[in-house]
């Protein structure tokens, strides 16, 4: 025991020992800059692969692209890894160069990789030219500012880093992991794939999303496509927008059409859209004022809107939808689901209709048809005071209220033997046609 006592002894001083070795090491923060030039033509390309580094380009008016690196890293007292990275850093030059195109490499390292022992850690870093050293990579760190033409058409494939663009009229084209990115206008077209990671992106054309766990935030574009996954996507304006969203939030501004399938997702649309083509699942659509709405298929979603000149549905399941005035309101399969209209004045059809709700709080005075098949639900409809209507009813284990004999002037035809009831009320001058088969439903009509 006492043998084990020494032995433990030593061991604490030992590591107390080595701790103190450890920390006396005195590090210090040493830089280098290097610039170069190449030949470009104003309308040419640059490709730029980059880990792990800081990159600003900005524009000029020379037929040339000036890059000029800055290294900034620790000296952490192994000559032997200082020489090696600094004869990395000099020595870093263009993949190819062209009047057309300038590829660039900007990894300066090319992987690294931490052992921790205890409160010690082993470093392993692998160099663009192949050079393995023992410095912290998150140690080095290199900063590029990149003069190009304005035109140019820039390609960035970027891992672990900060990327900024001023404005440009050339198209884009950025793969980007672990980044955050700022940019300027851009030319026709415009495609990020976008991981991990924040994009601030400004006016553009045609623009082509492929975005996962990361924020987005557009200015003015074209075309927009985009498929989204566990990510905020917000765009200030666009002409259109045909969006596959998955658990992502989404904010759009002004905006002519849009095509979206949405799951477990939220679309809020900001101002008035002329055509809409919308397929959801568990997802909620909040908006203003559409002239066309078509629901595909809606699955346990909501959907709450202003005004809607038509709108189509063809099979909504377990879904909420609370709307202002529509004029023209039909759904081929309802089920388990609400419908709440502010006010209809023109049409509503709800040929099949199971387990669902729909109440139509005030009609405009040219309302012309309500149809519906319903079982096991419940109807509301106010009618404005100047429609005149025609009725025919065909109800089982249903109530019927609200109307009376004196609404009819040239006759009043009712059977209610046992769980059914028949009405057919005629009106010379009627308007309006309400027909209705309903089961097990409550039916109120004002």
């Amino acid at each position: 025991m006492k043998k084990l006592k020494v032995f433990c002894n030593a061991a604490v001083i030992l590591l107390f020992a080595g701790l103190s070795v450890h920390t006396v090491v005195a590090q210090t923060t040493k830089k280098e800059t290097i610039t170069k030039v190449y030949g470009i033509s104003q309308t040419g390309n640059l490709d730029l692969l980059s880990y792990s580094s800081y990159i600003e380009i900005l524009t000029w008016d020379a037929n040339e692209v000036k890059v000029t690196r800055e290294l900034a890293y620790e000296d952490n007292g192994n000559r032997e890894d200082i020489e090696k990275l600094l004869e990395a850093f000099k020595n870093m030059d263009a993949e190819s160069s062209s009047k057309d195109l300038l590829k660039l490499k900007l990894n300066l390292v090319q992987s690294s990789q931490t052992n921790n022992f205890f409160l010690w850690s082993n470093y392993k870093t692998v160099l663009c030219n192949g050079e393995v050293i023992s410095m912290d990579a998150n140690k080095i760190k290199v900063t590029y500012t990149i003069w190009i033409p304005s035109t140019l058409n820039v390609k960035v494939d970027s891992r672990f880093g900060k990327f900024k663009m001023a404005s440009i009229r050339g198209n884009v084209n950025f793969t980007m992991s672990n980044n955050d990115l700022e940019m300027g206008d851009f030319g026709e077209s415009g495609t990020f794939d976008i991981r991990f990671s924040s994009a601030k992106i400004g006016r553009g054309g045609a623009a082509k999303f492929s975005v996962h766990n990361s924020t987005i935030n557009a200015g003015e574009l074209k075309n927009v496509t985009a498929e989204a996954r566990f990510s905020k996507f917000n765009i200030a304006k666009a002409e259109s927008v045909s969006i596959d969203s998955h658990n992502t939030t989404s904010i759009f501004g002004l905006l002519n059409d849009i095509d979206a399938t949405a799951r477990f997702s939220t679309i809020r649309i900001e101002n008035n859209v002329t055509k809409s083509k919308l397929d959801f699942y568990n997802s909620d659509l909040f908006g203003a004022n559409f002239q066309t709405m078509e629901i595909g298929e809606a699955r346990f979603s909501k959907f709450n809107a202003g005004n809607i000149d038509v709108m189509i549905t063809n099979s909504i399941n377990n879904s909420t939808c609370d709307l202002d005035a529509v004029n023209t309101f039909s759904c081929r399969e309802a089920r388990f689901s609400t419908f709440v209209f502010d006010e209809i004045s023109g049409a509503a059809s709800l040929p099949d209709a199971n387990n669902t709700t729909v109440r139509i709080n005030n009609t405009g005075a040219s309302f012309k048809v309500f149809s519906g098949n319903f079982r096991f639900g419940e109807i509301y409809l106010k009618l404005n005071r100047n429609v005149v209507y025609n009725l025919n009813y065909e109800g089982t284990f249903s109530q019927l209220n609200g109307i009376s004999r004196d609404k009819f002037k040239s006759g009043y035809v009712s059977d209610t033997n046992g769980p059914n009831t028949t009405v057919q009320g005629l009106n010379t001058d009627a308007s309006c046609n309400i027909s209705l088969v309903v089961s097990n439903t409550t039916c109120k009509i004002e």
